[in-house]
C-alpha cells in the first residue's frame, strides 16, 4: 500500500486560502444576484397577480399593456392607502 507524503504546512495554508477565497466569491455572487432581483422592477407576486388579472388577452402586446395598467392602478391604490 502506497501512502501519499504528508502535506506541508505551506500547502495546507494555500489550500485553506483558496477555499476561503472561493467561498467569499460565491457568497458575493449570490448576494449580488439577490440584490438585483429585489431592487429591479415589480415584486414577483404583483407580476403574477397582474398576469392572472389580464389572462384573457391573446396577444403579448395587449397582455403587457393590460399588466402595466393593472400595476399602475395597484400602485395608485397603495399610495392613496398610505
Amino acid at each position: 500500500m502506497i501512502h501519499a507524503p504528508p502535506m506541508s504546512k505551506s500547502e495546507a495554508i494555500g489550500h485553506m486560502t483558496v477555499a476561503v477565497l472561493a467561498t467569499v466569491i460565491g457568497v458575493g455572487i449570490v448576494t449580488g444576484v439577490t440584490v438585483l432581483f429585489q431592487s429591479r422592477g415589480e415584486p414577483l407576486g404583483q407580476l403574477v397577480a397582474a398576469e392572472r388579472a389580464c389572462g384573457a388577452h391573446e396577444y403579448v402586446s395587449d397582455l403587457q399593456k393590460c399588466m402595466s395598467a393593472w400595476l399602475a392602478a395597484q400602485q395608485e391604490t397603495q399610495v392613496a392607502h398610505r
